[in-house]
C-alpha cells in the first residue's frame, strides 16, 4: 500500500474475507465493524484494516471513516473507505512479528485458494466430514485438503522451537537443583566448621534453641543476599528471552515469588 502523502510504501497482507470471518477466527474488532456483503458494491468500497496497518497508514488518527491512501486490488480503481479496525493476526506463525493486513470483501476479490474457518464448541475433527460434504456439494471440482484444528496449526508454527524450550527447561531445573544442593552444602559446612564454637557456647550456658536460632539467622542473611542479587539477574535474563516466548509473561511476580520462596525454604 503506497501512502502518497508521506511518500512511503508499507507491505501489508491482503485478505479476502466473508462477513463472519472475524467471528469464526476469534479476531477481536477494535473499532467500527467487520465487512458486510454490500461493502463490495458501494461507491466507496468498505475495507477493514489491522491495528498495525492503521498505525502505519493513518498514524494516531482514528482509521474508521478514512479513505485508503491508494486504490487496492478489488476496489476497481476506487479508494476504499475503512469501516473497521481489528487486532493484528500472526499469519506467519506465533514467533513472527504481527504484520499489517487489509481485509476486503470476498465478493470483490475471490482468490483461487480458499481457507475455510469453522468455529465449533465440540471436537473440531467431528466437523471435517460434514464440512467436506457441503463443499463437494457446492462444487465437486474443488478439492478440500489439509483439514486440521487451528490448535494444530498453532502448534506446528512453534514446533521448531519446542525442543529448544524443553532443553532450556531441563537446564533450568538442573541449575536450580544444583543451586539448592550447593546452598545446603555450604550451610552444612559452615555449621560443621563451627562445632567447637557451639560446644563452648553450650558449656557456658547456651541452649540448643539459641544455637539453632543463631545458625538460622546467619543462613537467612546468606539466602536474602542471594535472592536480592539474583532477582535483578533473573529479570534481565527473562527480558532477553522474551522475544522467543508467546503468551508467557516475563514480568509476572508469581514465578519470582515461587522460586525465591522455594530456595529460601530449602535453605
Amino acid at each position: 500500500v503506497v501512502d502518497g502523502r508521506r511518500d512511503e510504501t508499507h507491505m501489508v497482507a491482503l485478505v479476502a474475507a466473508t462477513p463472519r470471518w472475524a467471528e469464526a477466527a476469534g479476531v477481536r474488532i477494535v473499532d467500527g465493524r467487520f465487512l458486510r456483503s454490500e461493502d463490495a458494491a458501494l461507491e466507496r468500497p468498505g475495507v477493514v484494516v489491522s491495528q498495525s496497518a492503521a498505525r502505519h497508514l493513518f498514524g494516531n488518527r482514528p482509521a474508521v471513516g478514512l479513505s485508503m491512501p491508494s486504490p487496492i486490488p478489488g476496489s476497481h480503481g476506487r479508494k476504499a473507505r475503512v469501516v473497521g479496525v481489528v487486532d493484528d493476526v500472526r499469519y506467519s506463525g506465533l514467533l513472527a512479528r504481527p504484520g499489517g493486513a487489509v481485509y476486503v470483501p470476498w465478493e470483490a476479490l475471490p482468490f483461487g485458494v480458499v481457507r475455510l474457518v469453522v468455529r465449533t464448541s465440540g471436537n473440531p475433527q467431528n466437523l471435517a466430514g460434514p464440512v467436506g460434504a457441503i463443499g463437494r456439494r457446492l462444487d465437486p471440482n474443488r478439492p478440500i485438503e489439509n483439514v486440521q484444528p487451528l490448535r494444530d496449526v498453532v502448534a506446528a508454527s512453534v514446533s521448531g522451537r519446542r525442543m529448544y524450550a524443553l532443553v532450556a527447561n531441563a537446564l533450568g531445573v538442573t541449575a536450580f537443583a544444583v543451586a539448592l544442593v550447593g546452598l545446603v552444602a555450604t550451610l552444612a559446612r559452615v555449621v560443621t566448621a563451627r562445632r567447637h564454637e557451639f560446644a563452648v557456647r553450650l558449656a557456658v550456658g547456651a541452649t540448643s534453641a539459641r544455637l539453632a536460632a543463631l545458625v538460622l539467622r546467619q543462613a537467612a542473611i546468606v539466602i536474602v543476599a542471594g535472592v536480592v542479587a539474583g532477582l535483578p539477574l533473573a529479570w534481565a535474563a527473562a527480558r532477553g528471552v522474551s522475544a522467543y516466548l508467546y503468551g508467557v509473561s516475563t514480568t509476572g511476580l508469581d514465578t519470582y515469588v515461587v522460586v525465591a520462596g522455594t530456595t529460601s525454604a530449602a535453605g
